[in-house]
């Protein structure tokens, strides 16, 4: 009887495995195509990334936009005062409804910046430009329905706030060389969205340890 309850317990045991195997190398690849790019930045695309996201803080704060570094940007300036070298592009939040935004975008678009309120992209590097509503006690990001991307992200984003105790008045980081604003509790708002990954210096990104042959932009020749 023991033996029998046993095998049961290995046989679980084995379709838990492929299960997950199944979710990790097959499901998530086709929602969210993280899969398919290197995990490192290169040299040329860090370069252009820290040139791009030099730009969008100089123009936010050149016009007053009450805007702050965020995800995995913040946790860079936090960690290494520079780009995480697995982050694969930049963030930064503004509040959705901040009068001075236009004017910033114009004048990052005059400055060799492809931008809009969503993404500003530069040579081979892009920054999300986040977007948060202000309600009476939090922020709640603003995310079009018209957005194409993959159903599990829509719900995500949709469902994300910040208390705006995290925000608050904002204090001052060092990162890529400047200083810049980030949320005054950022320890706290780190944390909170990165509650496993927060406290483990290495990649995170599932694209890390996919094996090179199931990447579609490169073979295990490289």
């Amino acid at each position: 009887m023991i033996r029998i309850k046993h095998r049961r317990c290995y046989l679980v045991l084995v379709l838990l495995l492929i299960l997950l195997a199944w979710v990790h190398f097959k499901l998530l690849p086709s929602i969210t195509d993280q899969y398919n790019t290197d995990c490192y930045l290169s040299e040329q695309s860090k370069k252009d990334l820290e040139i791009l996201l030099k730009i969008i803080i100089s123009s936010f704060e050149k016009n007053k936009v009450f805007y702050w570094l965020d995800y995995g940007s913040l946790l860079g300036a936090v960690r290494y005062h520079g780009i995480i070298p697995w982050d694969g592009d930049g963030d930064v939040s503004f509040l959705k409804d901040d009068p001075n935004v236009s004017e910033a975008l114009r004048d990052i678009n005059n400055r060799g910046v492809s931008a809009n309120t969503m993404i500003a992209t530069y040579g081979s590097a892009s920054v999300d430009l986040v977007r948060w509503t202000e309600h009476e006690n939090t922020y709640t990001k603003y995310y079009p329905s018209w957005v194409k991307d993959g159903l599990i992200t829509k719900i995500s984003h949709k469902l994300e706030y910040i208390p705006k105790e995290f925000i608050g008045k904002r204090t001052i980081l060092e990162f890529v060389g400047i200083q810049v604003a980030v949320p005054e509790k950022y320890i706290g708002l780190l944390k909170r969205r990165y509650r496993l990954s927060y406290w483990f210096s290495v990649p995170f990104k599932w694209k890390c340890y996919v094996p090179c042959f199931m990447k579609t932009d490169q073979s295990c020749d490289d």
